[in-house]
């Protein structure tokens, strides 16, 4: 049986899981973005008994993008030492959806944005739709057909309808273990990289550099 590491970093209720010799272990910390330093420990003590790793699982993502950039180093780190394969999943899948195809992920995009994004196949991601809070709210009171979630707090989406989800290592490493070997291959072959709801916003100094000169 294959030795499955997880770790899910993109949010602040962060996890790591192992699935080793027919038992998952899941261990929880509370990041609150200081991932790079509390990260490190949880994992010594998870592998503690673990002399090899066949697959490192990262949740992508979208959330913390420090918390997946460090998940996406400590991956890179390990499958370096055990000759591991890695795959980053969507860290909406890693909710323990009973129905997938029926599930919507929604959300703060910031910048005055709001998102929603349909869950399709894990290999097949695709871009969220971003809009207004006025057109977000409008489709939110036409999708009660659906299972709609959201990582935010209840005071950031107030909407009765979205349900609050965490995502979790383990339910990660419980979703790869649903997809196909096709997909999985799919997956294997995808740079690790986090899932940006949009592209980064980077301030522009106005003034120059004092060894740039003018």
């Amino acid at each position: 049986m294959k030795t499955i590491l997880a770790i899910e970093t993109s949010v602040s209720s962060a996890s790591i899981a192992l699935e080793h010799n027919g038992s998952l272990t899941q261990l929880d910390f509370e990041s609150q973005r200081q991932q790079n330093q509390l990260l490190f420990e949880p994992l010594k003590k998870l592998l503690a008994d673990c002399s090899s790793i066949d697959t490192i699982l990262v949740g992508t993502g979208p959330g913390s993008y420090s918390g997946a950039r460090i998940a996406i180093a400590a991956a890179h780190g390990l499958a370096t030492v055990h000759q591991a394969q890695t795959a980053g999943v969507c860290s909406f899948y890693a909710t323990e959806l009973e129905d997938p195809a029926n599930a919507i992920a929604v959300g703060d995009a910031r910048r005055g944005s709001y998102f929603i994004y349909p869950l399709i196949e894990a290999a097949l991601v695709p871009s969220p739709e971003l809009m207004s809070e006025e057109v977000f709210k409008e489709r939110l009171d036409a999708l009660t057909d659906k299972d709609l979630f959201t990582f935010e707090t209840q005071n950031e989406i107030p909407y009765p309808n979205v349900s609050l989800r965490r995502p979790t290592a383990s339910a990660l490493i419980s979703y790869w273990k649903k997809l196909t070997h096709q997909e999985q291959v799919e997956l294997y072959q995808i740079p690790l990289e986090p899932l940006y709801l949009r592209a980064p916003f980077i301030t522009k100094s106005t003034k120059p550099h004092p060894l740039l000169g003018k």
